[in-house]
């Protein structure tokens, strides 16, 4: 009895000795955390395309001694403005908001039928079809003396012809001037805009704007907002008044009996100017009003019904590059 418990201690000891060697088996090795790969680069986004000219006009027909407004859209700033090659004179484009602007006048003497417009603008050619339409424009005839007559032909008006077509030669800043032209004086029209002129029936050319007659003194106002760049005595048109509007657009008040702006001011539409008078070339106490662009004198009755920056209808021709 005593051997088997001894035997039984025994072989107990050896089984606890043996599990104790028994190597203790490994659980699963930590792996590395994974690492996932930096996403592709994704490729530049393609430059958008350069926007598209697109030249419009907002009429097509223009009648002799009218003028239409181009419109050129799409067009970023541009180190040299857009041209006019083939106009004369040709009309400069200015920035308005978005666009170049210019206004396009067509002489009362231009030749009726289709004429071609090409608009140059960084070194493309943008072109436009214009239709010249017929005018009639009836004779004016007035009698002076000799000495008024004279005038004409005296060597100082024509160096101050010369020296106001400079002026309105000068590159055209932005428009001053917002709505329709102001009838300047209210009075009677005598000559209209065109009119062939003779002066002692001899052809003195033609009536470059309206002869408005009223009583000496009466004011005469600005028809629209600009800057004086004249205001001064003439030899044929007396004292005279000349406002830059901006966009080549001018206007021009003549014979007046006295002046109330110099040369430099700025003036609102509706401010007087001068006052009616008959200095100069004169028959009688009237204004002779004249609008033009640049040079170009142009009939001022459109303008004084619609703003021509504001056409009453969608442009009528419209071209883009090619």
């Amino acid at each position: 009895m005593r051997w088997s418990a001894a035997l039984t201690l025994g072989l107990a000891t050896v089984f606890l000795a043996s599990c104790s060697l028994r190597p203790v088996p490994e659980g699963p090795k930590p792996q590395p955390p994974l690492v996932s790969a930096p996403p592709a680069p994704s490729p530049p986004a393609p430059a958008p395309p350069p926007p598209t000219p697109q030249l419009s006009v907002d009429r097509d027909r223009i009648t002799q001694g009218d003028l239409a407004v181009l419109r050129l859209a799409g067009v970023p700033d541009l180190e040299q403005p857009p041209r006019l090659p083939l106009w004369d004179p040709a009309p400069a484009f200015v920035r308005v908001d978005r666009d170049w602007v210019a206004l396009l006048p067509v002489s009362y003497a231009a030749k009726p039928g289709p004429r071609d417009v090409v608009v140059e603008v960084a070194g493309k050619s943008l072109p436009l079809h214009l239709t010249v339409t017929a005018k009639h424009f009836p004779e004016s005839r007035v009698y002076v003396s000799q000495e008024k007559q004279d005038l004409l032909t005296n060597p100082q008006a024509e160096k101050e012809a010369q020296r106001i077509a400079d002026l309105k030669g000068r590159p055209p800043g932005p428009p001053l001037w917002k709505g329709p032209l102001l009838m300047p004086v209210k009075g009677t029209v005598t000559t209209e805009f065109g009119m062939i002129r003779y002066v002692n029936d001899q052809v003195e050319g033609r009536h470059s704007g309206l002869d408005l007659a009223a009583p000496e003194g009466t004011p005469v106002k600005a028809a629209a907002a600009g800057r004086v760049v004249l205001a001064e005595n003439l030899v044929v048109t007396g004292y005279t008044v000349i406002l830059d509007h901006g966009l080549g657009l001018f206007t021009s008040y003549s014979h007046l009996s006295s002046l109330s702006v110099k040369a430099g001011d700025s003036v609102a539409a509706g401010q007087v100017v001068g006052k009616v008078g008959e200095t100069g070339l004169a028959t009688g106490p009237h204004l002779h009003w004249t609008v033009s662009i640049g040079p170009e004198p142009t009939d001022p009755w459109p303008l004084l019904k619609t703003d021509p920056l504001q056409p009453a209808t969608p442009p009528t021709t419209q071209t883009t590059t090619q």
